[in-house]
């Protein structure tokens, strides 16, 4: 009788361990199955996907981009079994592009629909707005925006599937020096992204005494008449301008510096990357510059005659995105989606857990992950970045080609 009781003992105290193993959400608790599996994987019969993208307002070409490279990595990773046999189930609403919008969203995404990842939002604005409680809520996100300041905040759980600002600028500042511009007026929009855009160039710019600022204007979402801070950009006369605009304003911008008699160089970064930067500017682009760290094609020919869409991933998705929507993306967040959704699924499968801290120490160890963007290598950086550098480009007669590469 004895040896029963002592038994008994035995196997609920380590039952007792097994579940306090894999019970919480703290680091070093994971306990896996006899199958290699932590048992959150085996409680959820999908996986979950948590989506905040901008599909309405201000932001919304660059939002239904996102949706649509979200789209489509979901459904070839369903397609092929998804991960480990299980579907990818997605969970998606509108944050308007609105950081009190975001909250919502992304609150529901975590407390009422249970999600296990997420992605988005879309704007600096909005991922500053939420990230702290994503972080306290242990739900790994990736984001696509590129404002450097969101992952220079110590949050563990969000990552980025682009390159940050940070890289665009200290680009575009090389630039300006093979291009030999030696002053700058700034044009930005004020909001997270414009305004740390150019305190990062500032940064450049206080070490360098061979180019100067001599001119500062911005502007507001939703601002349409950009007329009088283009008139006062033309009266200063600067060998070149500095726009951090988001791509629907772009384009607008830049004719409306044209028009008001300003022929000199405008450089930009990654939001030119964006079509109808260049069919609304038309031939105001001519002497337009910028840093990305990929363009997109104008044709289905280019994807195999041009060498940048030679990759193996950025050449499959664009013929896939033509094959099942008909057309080219024409803004980079389609790019970035698909990276994005294509990372989280790769650290689900390499963890083999529904375990916030194991996604996020998952995609923590990503490295050599080949993108549309390139390698994604997040494992050398600290704090969820994946890759850093950009390439010069100019915009001439509608097209975009290499500059200074």
């Amino acid at each position: 009788m004895k040896k029963v009781v002592l038994s008994v003992l035995f196997i609920l105290l380590t039952t007792a361990l097994v579940f306090a193993g894999g019970g919480g959400d703290k680091p070093g608790t994971t306990a896996t199955a006899a199958d290699g599996f932590h048992p959150s994987w085996h409680a959820s019969p999908t996986v979950k996907l948590g989506v905040a993208i901008t599909l309405t307002g201000t932001q919304s070409n660059p939002g239904r981009a996102s949706e649509r490279g979200m789209e489509l990595a979901v459904e070839e990773l369903n397609a092929a079994g998804g991960i480990h046999g299980k579907r990818i189930e997605v969970v998606k609403y509108d944050d308007m592009g609105q950081p009190a919008e975001a909250i919502k969203v992304i609150t529901r995404l975590i407390e009422q629909d249970k999600v296990h990842a997420i992605w988005g939002p879309l704007s600096s604005n909005s991922t500053m707005a939420v990230g702290a409680y994503v972080n306290d809520a242990q739900v790994p996100a990736i984001g696509p925006a590129v404002g450097v300041v969101w992952l220079r905040q110590g949050w563990s759980y969000y990552f980025r599937a682009t390159a940050n600002t940070f890289s665009l600028v200290e680009g575009a500042y090389d630039l300006f020096k093979k291009d030999g511009i030696r002053t700058i007026a700034y044009f930005n929009i004020n909001e997270e992204y414009g305004n740390n855009s150019v305190k990062d160039m500032d940064s450049f710019l206080d070490k360098d005494n061979n180019i100067n600022v001599i001119a500062r204007e911005l502007y507001k979402d939703g601002d349409t008449d950009f007329t009088a801070q283009c008139v006062k950009i033309r009266a200063a006369n600067p060998d070149a301008v500095y726009m951090v605009a988001w791509s629907n304003d772009a384009g607008q911008i830049i004719r409306q510096l044209r028009a008001a008699g300003y022929d000199k160089p405008i450089y930009g970064d990654n939001a030119f990357t964006a079509r109808p930067v260049r069919q609304i500017a038309g031939d105001a682009s001519n002497n337009c510059f910028f840093t990305a760290v990929y363009v997109l094609p104008d044709t289905p020919e280019e994807i195999d005659s041009n060498p940048s869409f030679s990759g193996r991933v950025i050449n499959h998705f664009l013929k896939a995105y033509l094959k099942k929507y008909g057309e080219l993306p024409i803004e980079d967040n389609a790019y970035r989606a698909y990276d994005g959704i294509r990372v989280i699924a790769k650290a689900i499968e390499n963890a083999k857990s529904l375990r916030g801290p194991d996604i996020r120490d998952a995609i923590h160890a990503i490295s050599g992950f080949e993108g549309n963007i390139g390698i994604m290598n997040y494992a050398a950086f600290p704090n969820g970045e994946c890759v850093a550098g950009a390439r010069g480009w100019k915009m001439e007669n509608g097209k975009v080609l290499p500059h200074r590469q």
